[in-house]
């Protein structure tokens, strides 16, 4: 192996590293904003359902619609 493609492998190892680093560190990062937003969802939608009893039950016997 010659000194200038020796010294291109060695160079270049250190940056493959660094850029998995980085696409670990994004991945890890969207992953965690996708299920923040999940989660934000999800108890959104529970909210407004426990919303929806709580009006069955208040208007059930108001109303013989219900």
């Amino acid at each position: 192996m010659s000194p200038q493609v020796e010294h291109l492998a060695l160079e270049t190892l250190p940056r493959a590293l660094v850029h998995c680093a980085d696409s670990a560190s994004l991945m890890r990062f969207k992953t965690l904003r996708i299920n923040a937003k999940l989660y934000l969802v999800l108890l959104s939608k529970l909210w407004f359902i426990d919303r929806m009893v709580w009006l069955y039950e208040d208007m059930k016997d108001a109303n013989p619609e219900y």
